[in-house]
């Protein structure tokens, strides 16, 4: 018994509809690189509907408008947040963060 739909076409928008519809704010982000190839920043190119709710901005303004990790959350490196986006990128390694 499978729950996903025969059609690869149908399991794409199945999948993109668990993504946009999930309780649990799911973004993507691209590093953005300086000269010497640091990461300097992050570009949403993705966030879900719950994304979206919890830092308060649309889809429009996270990734049409192709705004930073930073100009929107600049308090997240003082956190350690950026800190810890950068380290899951070099490392691989699953980033969980309790609530607050």
């Amino acid at each position: 018994m499978s729950a996903l739909p025969p059609n690869p076409i149908n399991q794409t928008g199945f999948f993109q509809h668990i993504l946009s519809t999930s309780q649990t704010g799911l973004v993507v982000l691209k590093p953005l690189r300086d000269s010497e190839q640091q990461v300097v920043d992050f570009l949403f190119t993705y966030a879900n509907n719950a994304a979206q709710q919890m830092v308060g901005h649309s889809y429009e303004t996270l990734v049409d408008k192709e705004t930073t990790f930073l100009t929107l959350l600049p308090s997240s490196r003082t956190l350690g947040l950026f800190d810890a986006f950068c380290q899951v990128l070099q490392t691989g390694q699953v980033y969980h963060q309790q609530e607050v």
